[in-house]
Parts: C-alpha cells; sequence; structure tokens
C-alpha cells in the first residue's frame, strides 16, 4: 500500500505493509470554511478587537519552513480592517535558520507581500545587539529576546500548534522561545533532546518543554 506524505516542498511516498493500520487526520474543505469564519469573528470581538484598534501593532510569523497558513491568516485581518495590515510591523521567527529567502517571503505573506515587504524584518540568533535580556533560565543563563517585542504596545503572534519530535508539540511560545531568542539560549535547550524523556506529543516530563516555560 502505497502512502504519499507531505515532506518539504514536495513529498515522498512510502510503501506500507497491507497488514499496518493507519490513521489519517487533516482538513476538509469544510473545516477550513469554519476556521475562517472563527478568525474573523475573533478579529472583530474580544481579544481581537485590540488588533484593530492598535495604532502600530507587531505581528510574529514562523519562517518558510514551517507549514502554518500565515497568508489565510493574513488575509481575515485584512477583510476585517484593510487598514491594520498597512501600520503593522512584522516580523519573522527564525529561530537558528537562516534569513528568509524570496520565496520563503513569498510562501509567507502571499499575494500581501508586496504592501507589507518593506515593514518586514526577521530574527537573527547571533545578533544579540538587537536582542535584551528579558531573564534567565532553569541553567541560571541569561535569556535574550528580540528587542522589537519590547518596543510595540501589542504583539499578536502567528502560529500552528503541532506535533514535535523532541519538544513534544511546536507552536504557541515557541514563536517566541526559540524563534526570538539568541543562539546559545537555543543551544540549551535542543542539547535536552538527547535525553529519553524527550519525546513527540509529550510536554509534562519533556526537559525540552520544560526548559521552555
Amino acid at each position: 500500500m502505497e502512502i504519499r506524505l507531505a515532506y518539504g516542498n514536495a513529498g515522498i511516498t512510502i510503501d506500507v505493509p497491507e497488514w499496518v493500520r493507519m490513521d489519517r487526520f487533516g482538513l476538509t474543505s469544510s473545516d477550513q470554511s469554519v476556521t475562517r469564519d472563527t478568525l474573523t469573528r475573533e478579529f472583530t470581538a474580544g481579544g481581537g478587537q485590540r488588533l484593530i484598534d492598535c495604532a502600530a501593532p507587531l505581528i510574529v510569523v514562523n519562517d518558510g519552513y514551517r507549514h502554518t497558513p500565515t497568508a489565510e491568516v493574513l488575509a481575515c485581518i485584512d477583510a476585517c480592517d484593510r487598514s491594520v495590515l498597512d501600520r503593522a510591523d512584522f516580523l519573522v521567527a527564525t529561530g537558528t535558520h537562516p534569513a528568509p529567502t524570496d520565496n520563503h517571503l513569498a510562501t509567507i505573506f502571499g499575494d500581501l507581500l508586496a504592501r507589507v515587504r518593506d515593514r518586514v524584518t526577521w530574527h537573527d540568533a547571533r545578533d544579540v545587539a538587537a536582542m535584551e535580556v528579558v531573564g534567565s533560565d532553569s541553567f541560571g543563563e541569561a535569556v535574550y529576546l528580540n528587542r522589537a517585542i519590547s518596543g510595540h504596545d501589542l504583539v499578536y503572534v502567528i502560529g500552528s500548534v503541532e506535533p514535535h519530535y523532541f519538544a513534544g508539540f511546536t507552536g504557541g511560545r515557541k514563536s517566541l522561545f526559540p524563534g526570538l531568542t539568541d543562539l546559545a539560549t537555543i543551544e540549551r535547550n535542543h542539547n535536552l533532546a538527547n535525553s529519553l524523556r524527550a519525546a513527540p506529543l509529550k510536554l509534562q516530563g519533556n526537559p525540552v518543554a520544560e526548559h521552555l516555560q
């Protein structure tokens, strides 16, 4: 039995024995429509109202190595209030990844790239001068965070929560740490992946996940 899996920017086909039981999970077109409707309501009421009202928000997005549907979320924001994306700054959370290529930026922002490109910057984990100390971790070492975070009244993070092979789950807080932190802090965190307690879908007792707290 051949199964097609998403892998990188393309995919791979693997041959699975017929006796292996497999379950598939994913979004249907109906699910995607519900998601868009839900996002639209969030941006026009409750906490989302702050994003619409803020004069100059910072929107943190994942880089091109992630499969977060950032462009779709931004399109929902744009449909609620076109002026938001025209006054917002954008920061790409790269972690230890290199600076985004033009293709990556096109993947992240889609058709909106031309409108926002002059306000898009990205994190460099090696540029400590662009960060500030925000505290210390469980090792007692200083943790640096991109200085743009404290320079805005409202920071809005767009991410996706998915299983991670050693951090338990990706997304959420990982957009900030390790997405916007210094290389030394990221290395301390990722070195914990050598533990046998670091596993997919596991948060409690996972040293990588607990170091992120």
